[in-house]
């Protein structure tokens, strides 16, 4: 997802970035403090020179404020994986080239290098006329954090190290130039995350894992036609057991015939090669998914190694349990609050233990236990567990289960500085649980069989603070702003949503979820 764009803006060319926020949310976020932040702008010949943001305006097709700031006609590094192979390549070197050498002239030093690489290929544009700029990174990262996990993961973390922030400036810089040329070459990024590991770890922890233990196909066993020494350069470039700069990448020049051999080229891939290319696909899954057992149960190894007469136990406990132990490490502040609401509308206790500092007490944490203990006794005893919103919604069938859930959660701000970040969040909370249904059983208007559906449905806003501590954050306070109910009328609440006319109601699951939901079964 791109979030900068080239715009005409009252008859004027500018460089537009779209924060995500509306007015209210913008103004809450504190994102204007990040509005003087320096960008640099590296020219053809070799000059620097500053790029400042100089201004806002409100977007009502979109609903969200934009920043802007003079005009710089090009593609960012991101975008340019559109345009196609040879394109990108060439808009890679330029940039390559150009912070290369303000790089080595001491035009720019190592903590703004560090910032480049930390903040993604998004933030990087490279001109028409040949020039490269780097967006202000905290600017752009604050605006980022405002669109969600998914643009977070597409636009940054598949492609930065989930540790710049504490590598090597030049490293980092080289494993993101890496990645970028992989994908070019390749067709595919190096590190798939979930592609690998299915669901035993969140797509953003799954990426991070593969990116921390080198776990990406050789090129050269990916792409048929790719000289060895290019291969041998991109697969260091994303080595974490190498440390390199980009001086050997840049060396092949824009032109992505120098990284092919025409002899290849000109003919098809042969089977033992795609035979090998498969059966390499399948070693590096097999090696990523056995590593994250090792490293998810490495603890119950240590207990098994002085207990022996309970190796048997731990292994069928092993078997059984291909969770991965969640982990804040390389997650950005919006993946963590995205993870947290997920975790709890899935009653897991153990992400948020995990992604809070440790002793935090939160509002949810009585909620989660209690429904989490109720449900699997309804589960053995009953046959029926927990049933979430959207799973009403998708199927417009109540199955007796307990309604709990989350729909409609949204980031309404956030902001990010330095070892300290804010959110606001607002969501629907439905919690199994009525007064009203309650009542009517107690007057006995209603026998056990018609019992209605007990269901409340809160409005709430909550204020998260996250804190950098040694190499991650962590949620070190959640506020509830407010939590008002909104319906506890379970029997009205079912009755709309049989007739189809549930769908307009304020707390409805979005259309997303429902379609999510749809899918899932």
């Amino acid at each position: 997802m791109e979030i900068v764009e080239d715009r005409e803006i009252n008859g004027q060319r500018r460089l537009v970035l779209a924060t995500g926020l509306n007015s209210r949310a913008f103004a809450k976020s504190k994102l204007t403090a990040a509005l003087t932040e320096r960008g640099i702008v590296i020219g053809h010949d070799g000059t620097v020179a500053e790029w400042r943001a100089d201004g806002t305006f409100f977007d009502e097709a979109r609903d969200e404020i934009c920043v802007t700031g003079p005009a710089f006609p090009g593609d960012s590094l991101l975008s340019a994986l559109g345009k196609g192979a040879a394109p990108a390549w060439a808009i890679l070197q330029t940039s390559l080239a150009a912070i290369g050498k303000a790089f080595s002239e001491k035009k720019i030093g190592e903590a703004e290098l560090s910032a480049i690489a930390d903040a993604g290929p998004g933030a990087i544009l490279v001109g028409e006329d040949g020039a490269t700029l780097a967006l202000p990174p905290q600017l752009y990262l604050r605006c980022l954090a405002s669109h969600g996990e998914t643009a977070e993961i597409q636009t940054r973390s598949l492609w930065t190290h989930p540790d710049s922030r504490t590598l090597n400036a030049t490293w980092a810089f080289s494993f993101m130039a890496g990645t970028l040329a992989y994908r070019i070459v390749a067709g595919t990024a190096p590190f798939g995350g979930q592609q690998r590991l299915g669901h035993r770890l969140r797509q953003a922890e799954a990426i991070a894992f593969e990116m921390r233990n080198g776990f990406f196909e050789p090129i050269a066993s990916v792409v048929w036609a790719i000289r060895p020494a290019a291969a041998a350069c991109i697969d260091a470039l994303v080595s974490t057991a190498t440390a390199t700069s980009t001086d050997t990448l840049a060396s092949f020049g824009p032109s992505l015939d120098a990284i092919i051999d025409p002899a290849k080229a000109a003919i098809p891939e042969s089977e033992d090669f795609a035979a090998a290319r498969e059966a390499c696909a399948k070693k590096i899954a097999a090696r990523a998914a056995r590593k994250a057992f090792f490293r998810r149960n490495r603890g119950a190894f240590r207990i098994g190694a002085i207990a022996v007469i309970a190796v048997a136990v731990f292994v069928g406990m092993y078997v059984n349990d291909l969770r991965a132990k969640p982990d804040t490490m390389g997650l950005s502040p919006a993946q963590i609050v995205g993870g947290y609401y997920d975790a709890i509308a899935a009653l897991d206790q153990e992400i948020p233990r995990a992604y809070g500092v440790k002793g935090l007490k939160t509002p949810y944490d009585d909620t989660v236990t209690n429904f989490y203990v109720t449900s699997r006794v309804r589960t053995n005893f009953e046959g029926v567990g927990i049933e979430s919103p959207a799973r009403l919604f998708a199927t417009k069938r109540y199955d007796r289960g307990m309604l709990y859930g989350i729909s409609r959660f949204a980031v309404e701000s956030s902001f990010v500085a330095g070892d300290r970040a804010e959110f606001n969040v607002s969501f629907w909370l439905w919690l199994p649980m009525s007064e009203s249904a309650q009542d009517q059983q107690n007057a006995g208007t209603v026998n056990a069989e018609e019992a209605p559906l007990q269901v409340s449905v809160y409005r709430c806003v909550d204020k998260l603070t996250l804190e950098w501590q040694k190499d991650r954050w962590k949620i070190a306070a959640i506020d509830q702003i407010s939590r008002k109910l909104t319906t506890d009328n379970g029997k009205k609440l079912l009755e709309a949503v049989r007739e189809g006319t549930a769908i307009d109601l304020p707390y409805a699951p979005s259309a997303e979820e429902i379609a999510k939901e749809k899918a899932a079964q």
